[in-house]
């Protein structure tokens, strides 16, 4: 009898194992935001998931609000979404433009719909041990570059701000520029450098690998049919946060699309959502491995799980956890008929050891 039970008890344990592996590779609904959001920009930091800026459906408008959630350990949020300090200005078209560094969070320009200018400087605030936020700081950009739909990343200790639209001389362009400044220890940005991309782009994707920076994606023109593929690699210099020569990398998207997300888990980076050319809403996920020695991409990765998403979006964001938990927090879903989401989607990856959510819900 007790070797009886002790056998239903490992068949128990195997099939809960079994439905656990199963649970971990797929995408889930998670605690909605509280107002639809666009444009938006979200961050992982130190066990919380922040919603930052963009434009919602509630008021009609850009947006100052900044909104967090408590993740728990199974990569599960916890709770509802709370309210933290503003953002000094409105600002949306900043889907890849915040990052959290040394216990700060920091956001970049961006477009203010009401008062239709470009955001001229970055903001920075503590990050307080519950989540919020204290009071922001600003530190201006270079004169004539605030700008949207742009990518800021951090590296060893610098800030880059990269390309987007703005209008340095007063007309809209589409910028080849990148701005870089050191990070100080009290959260201020120090001079300014410049540095230029292989050709002007805006809506694409930026990310920092190793001592290495990625920019892949998006348009080279004001038409949506400009979409691109090449992707670019350039080292940078931890010293000084120079940027060395670029590369366009052997392996090139598999087809080109832009204002989508982008992030980092180790040494991958995962790209979501956006459109392709023509505005064709996408649902598609493509990552690819990165060597940190020597900044050269592998071959881009979909049709498998993550890849699709449940839904199209774009216009959204992409985030990262520690454990490896990507998340999009909302995004527009489709032009016509216009739906903007509320919609919170996590990916447990099957590298975790997240339990199975159904269980828990």
């Amino acid at each position: 009898m007790r070797n009886s039970r002790s056998v239903w008890l490992l068949v128990f344990v195997i099939l809960t194992l079994t439905a656990f592996a199963f649970a971990q590779n797929q995408w889930y609904y998670v605690t909605p935001l509280p107002k639809e959001t666009q444009m938006n920009a979200s961050v992982y930091y130190n066990g919380y998931l922040y919603c930052i800026g963009g434009y919602n459906m509630v008021d009609y408008a850009s947006t100052k609000d900044v909104y967090y959630i408590k993740i728990g350990p199974q990569g599960r949020p916890q709770g509802s979404w709370q309210s933290t300090t503003s953002l000094p200005d409105n600002m949306c078209y900043i889907e890849d433009a915040a990052f959290a560094y040394n216990g700060r969070m920091y956001v970049v320009s961006g477009w203010d719909y009401e008062d239709s200018v470009y955001v001229p400087n970055v903001y920075y605030a503590d990050i307080n041990p519950d989540g919020s936020l204290g009071s922001w700081n600003t530190a201006p950009l270079p004169s004539g570059y605030g700008t949207d739909c742009l990518a800021a990343v951090q590296a060893n200790g610098y800030i880059y701000v990269i390309s987007g639209e703005n209008a340095p001389s007063g007309s809209d362009v589409i910028s080849d520029k990148i701005h870089y400044a050191k990070i100080n220890t009290d959260g201020s940005l120090g001079t300014w450098s410049e540095a230029t991309l292989p050709k002007p782009l805006w809506f694409m994707e930026a990310e920092a690998v190793g001592n290495y920076l990625i920019v892949f994606a998006g348009l080279d023109g004001w038409s949506n049919t400009t979409v691109q593929t090449a992707v670019y690699s350039a080292p940078l210099n931890p010293s000084d946060g120079s940027i060395g020569t670029w590369t366009t990398q052997a392996n090139s998207l598999p087809v080109g699309f832009y204002g989508s997300a982008s992030c980092v888990y180790g040494n991958t980076i995962y790209t979501a959502g956006g459109r392709f050319s023509g505005a064709v809403e996408s649902d598609r996920v493509y990552w690819a491995e990165v060597d940190t020695a020597t900044g050269t991409v592998g071959v881009w990765q979909t049709g498998s799980l993550p890849d699709p998403l449940p839904t199209t979006v774009y216009y959204n964001n992409l985030s990262a956890s520690d454990d490896g938990y990507l998340y999009i927090v909302g995004g527009r879903q489709t032009y016509s008929p216009y739906v903007v989401l509320d919609s919170v989607l996590a990916f447990i990856p099957p590298s975790t050891s997240a339990k199975n959510w159904s269980m828990l819900q």
